[in-house]
């Protein structure tokens, strides 16, 4: 071999560089979860609080009336006094009732988003996995901030405010950045009947009715029994028992739809976990 021709295998040698020459790839650190809250007034609830406030306003009247303390105009004062108070009180601490609020939960497993303005067959979370992501898209404009994730299965979750807060808009761009390191998911052929989800009115044309119904119907009960000379006391009372009968047999219904048991699982709402305890305790079970 003359002076200067090199052999393969040194040429391998050199092109092949000694164990630790390279520096060692790290792996990406586990995402660490991250949570953005949205609050606001809701305008459909107004009914449903104005109902609860009237039902507890005629059980203490019945009450108050029961006991004696209304039997003279000064003590019928005094009570509509406490009455008033204590819706007053009842109002403060069920306002939660008018008010909506949105969780964004982002962690290794995806995207997740809990809200407590859900109807009563559809589930609290929804839940978008990184493989099941087929659509996902950001906008960071000036104050506004807005994030778009569609699941292959055309399950949506949607982020967006205006003036954005700092930490909506690190949300955000942590989701981006750990998006890209997961391929796109295909989607899956469109389902027979496709859905179309619309917003919630401000106020609420059904609750409305059914607020002006139950009110005419008290008065016009309360009335129809001084015609005919019965005491309010009793009157009061049985229409609170027709009222409760009602809302037993709609609780029951609830408690036996197996769509509504379902989206009751993993609820944080004290009404749907109350429903979960209902259930366990009369061992009703769906699968």
């Amino acid at each position: 071999m003359r002076t200067g021709e090199r052999t393969a295998g040194q040429i391998e040698a050199d092109l092949d560089p000694a164990p630790g020459a390279l520096p060692a790839v790290e792996e990406a650190a586990p995402l660490e979860p991250m949570t953005v809250v949205r609050e606001g007034w809701r305008g459909d609830r107004v009914p449903e609080f104005a109902m609860v406030l009237a039902a507890i306003a005629i059980v203490a009247g019945v009450v108050a009336s029961a006991l004696g303390w209304m039997e003279t105009p000064a003590e019928s004062g005094r009570a509509v006094a406490w009455i008033a108070v204590l819706c007053v009180v009842a109002g403060v601490r069920l306002r939660g009732i008018l008010r909506w609020r949105h969780e964004y939960v982002l962690n290794a497993d995806g995207i997740a988003l809990w809200r407590n303005d859900t109807k009563p067959g559809e589930s609290e979370w929804s839940r978008i996995a990184w493989g099941e992501m087929t659509d996902r898209g950001a906008t960071l404009e000036g104050s506004l901030a807005g994030l778009a994730v569609v699941s292959r299965d055309r399950r949506w979750i949607v982020l967006e405010e205006d003036p954005a807060p700092p930490q909506t808009v690190a949300f955000i761009r942590r989701f981006m950045a750990e998006a890209e390191r997961h391929p796109r998911a295909e989607m899956l052929p469109p389902p027979a009947v496709d859905s179309d989800p619309r917003g919630s009115p401000l106020v609420s044309v059904p609750a409305l009715l059914q607020l002006a119904g139950l009110t005419a119907f008290t008065f016009g009960s309360l009335f129809v029994a001084r015609t005919w000379g019965i005491a309010p006391e009793p009157t009061l009372g049985g229409l609170m028992l027709l009222f409760l009968s009602a809302g037993g047999l709609r609780l029951w219904a609830d408690l036996e739809s197996s769509d509504i048991a379902y989206a009751d699982r993993d609820a944080r709402g004290w009404w749907r976990r109350m429903r979960n305890r209902l259930r366990r305790l009369f061992g009703i079970r769906h699968v």
